[in-house]
C-alpha cells in the first residue's frame, strides 16, 4: 500500500543532499495532513547529514556561525582533529547537556551550546555522531547537523 512504500523511501530521502533534506522536513512539518502528522515523528529522528564540502564552508565563515563538536573519546583525538572543532566525547554527551552554563564551559573550555545553535557533530567514521545528534534532539536541540564522513574523510586526502 501507499504507506508501507513510503516508509521506504522516506530513509533513502533522508541521505540525500542537504537541500532535499531540508525541502521534505519543511513540507512534512508545515503540512497538517493526517500522512504528515504519521510521519513527524519519523523524520524527527533524523539529522541533517552534511559533506566534507559543507564543513569546509562553515570553517571558512561561508555559511554563518555553527559550532562543531568532536564526540570522539580524548584518547582518539592524538590523530587529528578538524579545525575549529571541540571535543565534547559522546559517552559524556546526555549529561553535558544538562550542566549549567558556567559548568560547560570550565569543563569543555568553550561556550555551552544552546537549544537552537547550528550544531556539527563528528566522529571518526559518522555513528557517534548520529548518536550525538539523536541525543541532543531528545534534549530539545533544533539545528543539529552529522558530518557523517567525520574524522576518516576530513583526513584521508
Amino acid at each position: 500500500d501507499h504507506c508501507s512504500s513510503s516508509f521506504i523511501f522516506l530513509p533513502s530521502m533522508l541521505r540525500q543532499p542537504r537541500s532535499s533534506f531540508s525541502l521534505l522536513s519543511r513540507a512534512i512539518f508545515a503540512d497538517t495532513t493526517e500522512t504528515a502528522r504519521l510521519f513527524r515523528p519519523f523524520i524527527a529522528r533524523y539529522s541533517e547529514v552534511i559533506s566534507k564540502r559543507d564543513v569546509e564552508e562553515y570553517i571558512q565563515n561561508q555559511r554563518g556561525s555553527y559550532t562543531l563538536i568532536d564526540v570522539r573519546n580524548p584518547e582518539e583525538l592524538a590523530a587529528g582533529v578538524i579545525p575549529t572543532a571541540n571535543n565534547v566525547p559522546l559517552p559524556e554527551l546526555e549529561q553535558a547537556l544538562a550542566l549549567a552554563d558556567d559548568e560547560w564551559k570550565s569543563k569543555y573550555n568553550f561556550d555551552k551550546i544552546k537549544q537552537d545553535d547550528n550544531i556539527i557533530f563528528y566522529c571518526r567514521s559518522g555513528r557517534r555522531s548520529e548518536s550525538a545528534c539523536e541525543i541532543a534532539k531528545a534534549k530539545g536541540f533544533t539545528n543539529t547537523k552529522n558530518y557523517k564522513g567525520s574524522f576518516l574523510e576530513w583526513f584521508s586526502d
